[in-house]
């Protein structure tokens, strides 16, 4: 998404985000495949269209991502935000390959992944290659159309990303939402290599990373830190995203409670009352982290201290939740509407569609 003025650098103020992860077994890919239930909704058609239009595109990689500690409206950032949709595109033609089974989706999709896996080279930073999270999905859904060097090719490179996120694990530093993504990142990786030994390291880590995120009250560390719902939020989205993945291996983290008594459910809790506009939060008023007052120097208006904070930014949160609590569903329906005045939201979708 890219706010501001584009005709003026200084106005211009860029983030990029993809939808949360959603893997499937192979039970869900035939279940949505050509499912009535997704070709009657819109918001397939929308991914359905945006796939046609990355046909007649070109894929255009980069080396080096710059993204993570640069300002909204650095020329560095806005130039990789630029060629990070190409990650939009394998989004909608890797689902749209999976739900059709059209072979041109699928090919269109490797030209894609296969143009940034011979061009970027991974650095293990968390921020920066979370961004490329839907090429371990867009891997897994079109690895029959893959020849065996072709997939040797990708599985390095995932195993590189891997190795090296796995180099930089410390859950002391930084953001907690920062130590979701790694670990979820090393997840796909495990599935994708089929690496027992990737997948009991995220196991060992997420417990130690729930005991130093979470808080008894409710409240998460990157709260704390940031005094910004903002990131609570993102934090708990991030977690949740690799609870969910975790889930395959029958491991239920929304209840696990911590030493010191805090849970996944109730910090989902503590939000409640924001996302349904009972309570009001001030955002970034007493962050701790000097970057954030710089964003707000520069002019950016999400980044504005006591800017009351968004509660549609709830919706990605309340979905993952609601796979452990079904009342969650009426709320992320209810905000989904509000915002964009129906229910055709692909994640709340597919989700309920996969929970049937």
């Amino acid at each position: 998404m890219i706010a501001g003025n584009q005709g003026d650098e200084k106005k211009q103020f860029v983030e990029f985000d993809l939808p949360p992860m959603i893997w499937l077994n192979a039970d869900e890919k035939a279940r949505l495949k050509n499912s009535r239930a997704v070709y009657s909704n819109p918001s397939f058609t929308d991914i359905l269209n945006r796939a046609d239009e990355a046909m007649g595109l070109f894929p255009n990689p980069v080396d080096s991502i710059f993204y993570e500690g640069y300002l909204s409206n650095h020329p560095r950032r806005i130039n990789t935000v630029n060629h990070l949709n190409d990650m939009k595109s394998i989004y909608s033609l890797s689902w749209t390959y999976l739900i059709t089974g059209e072979e041109r989706y699928g090919i269109k999709t490797k030209e894609y992944l296969s143009a940034w896996v011979s061009k970027y080279k991974p650095t293990g930073n968390d921020v920066n290659e979370n961004k490329l999270d839907i090429c371990f999905f867009a891997f897994d859904a079109i690895k029959e159309l893959l020849t065996f060097e072709e997939r040797s090719k990708i599985k390095i490179w995932i195993s590189d990303i891997a190795e090296k996120q796995k180099l930089k694990w410390d859950v002391n530093s930084g953001s907690s939402n920062r130590h979701a993504k790694r670990l979820k990142l090393i997840y796909l990786s495990s599935l994708i290599l089929d690496d027992n030994n990737l997948k009991e390291f995220v196991f060992q880590k997420f417990n130690t990373l729930l005991e130093t995120s979470l808080n008894a009250d409710g409240t998460t560390r990157d709260l704390v830190r940031r005094d910004a719902m903002h990131y609570n939020v993102s934090c708990l989205l991030n977690i949740l995203e690799t609870a969910n993945l975790l889930s395959m291996e029958n491991r239920n983290y929304y209840l696990y409670q911590t030493d010191s008594g805090a849970s996944l459910k109730n910090c989902v809790q503590f939000v409640l009352p924001y996302a349904k506009g009972e309570k009001i939060y001030k955002e970034w008023v007493n962050t701790k982290i000097e970057f954030d007052r710089k964003r707000a120097l520069s002019g950016d208006a999400f980044y504005q201290p006591g800017k009351p904070w968004d509660r549609f930014e709830a919706i990605d949160m309340l979905i993952l939740a609601s796979r452990y609590d079904n009342s969650l569903l009426h709320l992320s329906e209810e905000l989904i509407r509000k915002k964009y005045g129906n229910n055709n939201y692909w994640i709340f979708i597919l989700n309920n569609i996969l929970s049937n």
